[in-house]
């Protein structure tokens, strides 16, 4: 196999990671809590809040850092570590919002975000922004919640929230 080849076969496997991710994500609009005890924080594919966690273990967390409205093309948990008096707010827009929030894509990170401003947004720029639907919730100190892939996520102070990857 000369380079050519191996590199349309990479171009290829690639192409069908994108096909897979862009198409067929969990619209599921309800927010499950999960107020007891658990041993594992499941991929379900569900909108999760754990109320009780795990016990974590803060290494090979990523941090999440912008004041943007991000989403992911793979299922992330967030890990609120604020102090348990303290809470963040989130807010969660599924998938069928992607079109009300004119979104800027990454298709080698196989991410998106937008620039609109969620509390402001510039409704001549962004007209159909104030169509969109969204779950508003707060998280407390010390819960985890689960984001299913293709959601979007806006937390407004990101920088205490410590995000993984599920695998």
């Amino acid at each position: 196999m000369n380079f050519k080849q191996l590199l349309l076969s990479l171009l290829i496997v690639y192409i069908l990671v994108v096909i897979k991710y862009y198409s067929k994500f969990p619209n599921d609009s309800i927010l499950y809590i999960e107020d007891e005890p658990n041993k594992n924080i499941q991929n379900n594919g569900k909108l999760t809040i754990y109320e009780i966690p795990p016990k974590i273990i803060e290494q090979n967390w990523n941090t999440l850092t912008e004041t943007k409205i991000h989403r992911f093309f793979y299922s992330r948990q967030f890990y609120c570590n604020v102090p348990k008096e303290s809470q963040l707010q989130v807010f969660v827009f599924p998938p069928s919002e992607t079109i009300n929030l004119y979104p800027k894509t990454n298709i080698l990170k196989l991410y998106q975000y937008s620039d609109i401003d969620i509390f402001k947004p510039n409704i001549e720029q962004y007209p159909n922004f104030k169509n969109s639907e969204y779950i508003e919730f707060q998280l407390i100190g010390q819960q985890i919640f689960t984001l299913p892939r293709g959601w979007w996520l806006y937390i407004e102070n990101p920088s205490y929230v410590l995000t993984k990857i599920l695998i």
